[in-house]
């Protein structure tokens, strides 16, 4: 199961159309869009890789991005009312 920390950060690359390596963000942009301290995007990452529901995105300069996986789009709740 996904923590709410977790589903945020989903929603946040859902909402921004980051689906594929291309569109792909950095910890940085993940953090800065969500308002959730680096670490803690670092670390929920993590996981979320562990379970497919982001992937590696192709790296900008010396940073590695992420992006949003079919899995990990099905992972998000979808809460009506």
């Amino acid at each position: 199961m996904l923590s709410k920390v977790e589903i945020n950060i989903l929603k946040s690359l859902l909402e921004d159309g980051i689906t594929n390596q291309m569109k792909s963000k950095t910890i940085k942009n993940i953090s800065e869009k969500t308002g959730l301290s680096y670490a803690r995007v670092r670390d929920n990452i993590k996981h979320l890789l562990s379970l497919n529901c982001v992937e590696l995105g192709f790296k900008e300069k010396s940073s590695y991005t992420y992006y949003l996986t079919k899995i990990g789009q099905e992972k998000i709740p979808h809460v009506e009312g």
